[in-house]
């Protein structure tokens, strides 16, 4: 985070104390989410029945996860938990088509004026199995960067520590950011460990947003990767690499930068009618596309995916 003068001593223990919260609170949310050791989520996977009730949590991210598959086509399905796990265990792929095949109905009590999310009913068939690994990124970091912020306001309307101007939540990737009094945060998208490989540098102005980057070159077993394509139900095969999307939050660019992954260039066209800030795609040939162009932006970095991992998005606040 960026503040507008330096901290004193006292100011530095209360925002470490602060920082503290927002991450234990992350760890708390992941915990319920995670498909690798018990959770809510496992619960629900190994739930009996068509019919399962689901906790506010559960119920929001699940709500999400709806509007997501809406706006994408249906690129964003949570509901391909086994063919991820069958690209990661080398075992057949059903390639089939695989549609969204659960609803969920909101459960809401009204207490005075403020209407609150108690959970919900969740009907599917049985043995649909889900996996929120990619949505449960950006929806915790911009939970957790929405926390913060209104934290930092408190502590600096306080005067415990001084007015701030950029601060953000790195949710594995799913970057949410919150910036104060018309500040800008620098996001330069980098190749890891590949030398001279930074595409580009993109200014992040508002008072929130979101950057995420979705690839197929971190993940790989066997020639077959993570990102599955719900049209085939086989790892995606679209000529696009990677890309990187800036939108309104984390979760929104995490949704778009998937589905552009997934469903191709010609994605990036209904990524900017949906209101998409910034969008850079590599292109399994190397090529280097943006929309808009950005300022920064030398195409003659090349990215090889069979060879490097996929991009980052790597931030300074000004």
């Amino acid at each position: 985070m960026t503040l507008v003068s330096p901290l004193n001593e006292s100011g530095e223990r209360t925002l470490r104390t602060t920082l503290e919260q927002i991450g234990a609170r992350v760890d708390a949310w992941a915990a319920l989410l995670t498909r690798h050791h018990p959770s809510q989520l496992t619960r629900l996977n190994a739930a009996s029945g068509t019919e399962v009730r689901v906790g506010p949590t559960m119920a929001s991210l699940l709500s999400w996860s709806a509007d997501a598959w809406e706006s994408t086509g249906g690129l964003v399905n949570i509901a391909m938990l086994d063919e991820r796990i069958a690209a990661e265990t080398g075992a057949p792929m059903r390639g089939q088509a695989l549609s969204r095949g659960w609803r969920l109905d909101l459960q809401h009590w009204k207490h005075e004026d403020h209407v609150h999310l108690c959970g919900g009913l969740l009907r599917r068939p049985e043995g649909l199995h889900f996996d929120l690994d990619g949505v449960g990124k950006g929806w915790i970091a911009d939970r957790a960067a929405a926390l913060l912020a209104r934290l930092l306001d408190a502590l600096a309307a306080a005067g415990e520590i001084p007015a701030w101007k950029s601060c953000f939540v790195d949710g594995d990737g799913d970057i949410a950011i919150q910036n104060r009094g018309g500040a800008e945060t620098e996001v330069r998208i980098e190749i890891p460990r590949v030398s001279e490989a930074t595409i580009g540098a993109i200014q992040v102005s508002g008072s929130s947003a979101g950057i995420a980057t979705s690839g197929t070159g971190v993940h790989q077993w066997g020639g077959r990767h993570h990102i599955i394509d719900p049209h085939t139900g086989a790892p995606a095969d679209s000529g696009i690499a990677q890309a990187t999307v800036v939108a309104e939050s984390a979760r929104e660019a995490e949704a778009w930068a998937k589905s552009i992954v997934i469903g191709g260039a010609a994605l990036i066209r209904r990524a900017e009618a949906a209101g998409v800030r910034r969008i850079v795609a590599v292109q399994t040939n190397g090529s280097i596309i943006s929309a808009p162009a950005l300022d920064r932006l030398d195409a003659r970095n090349k990215y090889t995916p069979q060879s490097a991992p996929a991009a980052d998005a790597t931030v300074s606040a000004r």
